[in-house]
């Protein structure tokens, strides 16, 4: 980012400008006026006390305060630390001023990029300074049409990765410019190479290399580029479902996943650069790699791992050591430029403000750098403890631990030879309280917030300590690191430390004991979901989820190791819910069999009922018919012999739903007579909401089988009984499904009603996929009609929400539907393409059809095959297999666009 000045904001000064800001204009004024657009971005506006310290130091500058606020000051005014605050000890306001420094950085680089003026506030005193900023060339794009939302609709679909972007640096790349530029050219070189391993001992910075390379590459190519962290990744199927994950095709059938990946990269003509990163556990699994590269001739990787990957075209580079001092005795002033020196003295002086390198401590600070064989890690993990200690006195008090060579000892394992000793160092210089909370964090997978490490850490109330205060400790030991999600901090360790904390927590004898608190937290967590929420509660609790999918499944699979049979159903019954909402088939699949595997019914009877139910539901939507109806009718074995009626309930319309939807178009009468039985017993115990919903499905059953006045009677008492419990969803659902009635018996009139109030109930709801189902009928209402340009405005509304809430089920019915506009308005072509696309995402996701809409669609379709001739038939189809869910989704918004364009013009005009 380019600054062309500092701007002098002196009160006195208000009307003169410096030379490097004549030409701007910028006075103190200005400086306001972008404080405030800071304070008011998302990154500022939910977190108050950075919001206050910000507040503070600028205005302090823009008074001329001189010398700039000390330490204290900010402690007491802004943290309200109180007046015996003393800032030696306690180090609130370095770890915020850390924070801040992380804050605005990512603001500029985001949202900020072409603010007019940056503020930053520079390492070592605690002076804000005012920089003006070249002025960014910006693309405006021309705005769309209106969305039918009440919402702004959102901006053009581009693919997302959510977790695999680079993550933004915390600290400057001290001494690996050469590195960085040969790494550029190795892989944007004419010759350069498609495949590069950066292999070295763990903490030799491989990672932190990664990243500088792939912002370089990002910049340079103005492309994404994708970052896969393997840490947590430990076998070959894991490792294709994360790369599954992070290039959107999230969930598979039986297909294996690399042909998925592959056939997904050979539809790309330029692939974005991809880094994996942690790769050494998993190099068994790199023949995966090299399938990856022979799929896509664009696709260029990059790799860190421990050791090379022994495939052929790979260039391994080798990420050596930071630079030593040739000797201790070096001047100050020849330490300066060695690179391991200038990473200690810039991390020691943000533990510490007041240190810097001197020819006092210049010798002890060429000595721990030798020590440590300049690895980043190790002197880092020294230079924190500058906070409380001279180099001097770490050496005087610490000379085994810095010199002992890790391979000296025969059973540590090899993955940590070189960074054992530092880490082990480290975990030594924390006080008891400190050391308990290290090795019960380590429980946690994936991250954890500050209210799961109270929960859990702390569980005996043992610690000695404040959690908070002890994370904020283990943060300046390098033992943790924080970053925010939806404006709340959240904290990791890498890896490799997590695994030493699990060693201490083992040898500790309090593993179990702490597994099982993680394992309660989540349970609590999960649970809520099983609870009646509103939309805005359920988005909410499926985002948390979302951060926290790598201590569920640690959780879960910690409890089935352990036996914890009861725990083990109720996690996986309310994980259920999230899964399910995600579309995470193969993944919830795989984990509700593992618990019907490992405990038997006895366990709890109505919860395995339950689990059971389940995994055939979700069998059944992978076109697993077969073991989804065998799972099914046991469940509702066990449930029957439970006695316990809402599982009962829940076995039948399960069992139903199964053979009414994904069955053969026989098995209808066997839905309905299931579904009756289950409004029997509904009747029976008096429950209103149970009868409602039972009468609703009863009344999809008949419909399948062409009763439509049956159906309808069905529906309307059950909305009679909805409203009545003010089940108001439900309710609207209810509405929908008459609109479907009408349909069918052909009252399009009718049917138009009944989907218009369906819409408007929903849209008072606040309901995105309630309101995406209603627009899409009232699009095949519209298509019915030659409407074709009001169809094409409705289903381009409805992919919108359903593209927005990563609705896969939605958005292939969608495409579908859109491939019947395709063949009234006679474009074959496009029809068969968007076809393909449909039958690929299918396939993919294993998201089978119900017979019913398979063979309406087939029907669809047949003008289309009686027309073209059979080559160019497939050459469409094969188009459309080859996109992907965005591509798909792309193609089809153009043709709705199109659609509507042609619809609106005046009949001269066509």
């Amino acid at each position: 980012m380019a600054i062309s000045g500092i701007i002098d904001v002196r009160p006195e000064c208000k009307n003169v400008r410096s030379p490097a800001t004549s030409a701007g204009g910028l006075d103190a004024e200005a400086v306001r006026i972008e404080l405030h657009r800071i304070l008011a971005n998302d990154a500022f506006s939910n977190a108050p006390i950075l919001s206050r310290f910000l507040r503070y130091v600028v205005e302090c500058r823009i008074d001329g305060q001189q010398p700039p606020p000390k330490e204290y000051a900010i402690g007491v005014e802004v943290l309200q630390r109180g007046a015996d605050f003393d800032p030696t000890v306690d180090t609130i306001v370095r770890v915020h001023a850390r924070r801040l420094r992380a804050r605005l950085d990512k603001y500029y680089r985001s949202e900020g990029r072409a603010d007019p003026l940056r503020i930053a506030l520079p390492k070592g005193h605690y002076q804000a300074e005012f920089h003006v900023q070249e002025p960014a060339r910006e693309a405006h794009a021309k705005p769309g049409p209106p969305s039918r939302l009440a919402t702004p609709g959102p901006a053009p679909l581009r693919r997302k990765f959510r977790s695999n972007t680079i993550p933004a640096p915390r600290t400057s790349l001290v001494g690996r410019a050469g590195e960085v530029a040969e790494l550029q050219e190795l892989l944007t070189g004419d010759d350069g190479a498609r495949l590069a391993t950066l292999t070295g001992a763990a903490g030799s910075g491989k990672t932190r290399l990664a990243v500088e390379v792939g912002l370089r590459l990002q910049e340079q190519l103005a492309s994404e580029v994708i970052f896969v962290s393997l840490a947590s990744v430990t076998s070959a199927h894991t490792l294709q479902m994360a790369l599954l994950r992070a290039l959107g095709l999230r969930v598979v059938d039986q297909t294996p996943p690399v042909e998925v990946i592959c056939r997904h990269l050979h539809g790309i003509e330029r692939a974005p650069p991809l880094i994996l990163d942690n790769f050494e556990q998993l190099v068994e699994a790199a023949p995966l790699i090299g399938s990856l590269l022979d799929a896509c001739a664009s696709l260029k990787v990059l790799v860190t791992s421990r050791v090379s990957l022994r495939l052929y075209g790979e260039c391994e580079y080798p990420v050596l050591p930071l630079a030593l001092p040739e000797c201790d005795s070096m001047t100050p002033e020849a330490l300066a430029a060695v690179p391991a020196v200038q990473l200690f003295v810039q991390r020691a002086a943000a533990a510490h403000p007041g240190f810097s390198l001197t020819a006092a401590n210049a010798e002890a600070v060429a000595r721990i750098c030798r020590r440590f064989d300049g690895l980043p890690l190790g002197i880092e993990l020294s230079a924190v403890q500058c906070r409380t200690l001279t180099p001097a006195q770490l050496l005087e008090r610490f000379p085994e631990r810095l010199d002992l060579p890790a391979a000296n000892v025969a059973d540590v394992p090899d993955r940590q030879r070189s960074l054992r000793h530092a880490i082990e160092w480290s975990h030594q210089l924390l006080g008891e309280p400190e050391q308990k909370l290290y090795r019960r964090l380590a429980a946690f997978s994936g991250g954890f917030t500050l209210e799961a490490a109270e929960a859990v850490a702390n569980v005996r109330g043992d610690l000695g300590i404040d959690v908070a205060e002890g994370v904020a400790r283990l943060l300046d030991n390098s033992l943790l690191q924080a970053e925010s999600e939806a404006g709340e901090a959240r904290y990791t360790m890498l890896e490799t430390i997590r695994e030493y904390g699990l060693e201490r927590l083992a040898a500790s004898g309090e593993s179990d004991e702490f597994r099982k608190a993680h394992a309660a937290y989540f349970l609590v967590l999960a649970e809520e979901g099983v609870a009646h929420l509103d939309v805005k509660a359920r988005k909410q609790w499926l985002a948390r989820c979302d951060l926290d999918r790598d201590n569920f499944r640690a959780a879960l699979d910690g409890l089935i190791e352990r036996g914890e049979g009861q725990w083990a159903l109720r996690l996986a019954r309310a994980l259920y819910r999230y899964w399910e909402a995600r579309e995470y088939l193969t993944e919830s699949c795989a984990a509700l069999l593992s618990v019907l595997e490992r405990f038997d019914p006895a366990t709890d009877p109505a919860l395995w009922a339950q689990i059971a139910c389940c995994a055939g539901a979700m069998e059944g939507r992978m076109g697993q018919q077969d073991g989804a109806h065998a799972r099914l009718e046991r469940g509702l074995e066990v449930a029957r012999q439970s006695g316990d009626r809402s599982m009962v309930i829940m076995g039948l319309t399960s069992l139903a739903v199964s053979y009414g939807t994904y069955g053969a178009l026989e098995q209808n009468e066997q839905a309905v007579a299931l579904f009756e039985e289950c409004l029997g017993l509904c009747e029976a115990s008096g429950s209103e909401s149970e009868t409602a919903s039972a009468l609703s499905n009863l009344a999809v059953a008949r419909l399948a089988l062409g009763e439509h006045e049956a159906a309808r009677d069905l529906l309307e008492r059950a909305l009679e009984l909805f409203q009545k419990q003010k089940d108001l969803t439900p309710a609207a659902w209810c509405l929908n499904q008459l609109g479907d009635a009408a349909m069918v018996a052909g009252r399009c009139d009718e049917a138009k009603t009944w989907y218009q109030r369906s819409a408007k109930r929903f849209l008072q709801l606040g309901n995105p996929l309630g309101i995406a189902r209603c627009w899409t009928d009232l699009g095949q209402l519209a298509l019915l009609e030659g409407q074709y340009g009001e169809a094409a405005s409705l289903f381009a509304d409805a992919l919108r929400i359903y593209s927005r809430q990563d609705f896969q089920r939605g958005v292939v019915n969608l495409i579908e539907g859109c491939a019947g506009l395709a063949v009234a308005k006679e474009r074959y072509p496009q029809a068969l393409v968007m076809a393909g696309a449909a039958e690929a995402v299918r396939s993919t996701r294993k998201m089978v059809a119900s017979p019913y809409r398979r063979a309406r669609f087939e029907e669809a379709l047949k003008p289309v095959r009686g027309t073209l001739e059979p080559a160019e038939i497939d050459a469409c189809h094969r188009r459309g297999a080859a996109m992907d869910v965005q591509q798909a989704i792309e193609y089809v918004q153009q043709f709705l666009a199109d659609t509507e364009q042609e619809d609106s013009a005046e009949p001269g005009e066509r």
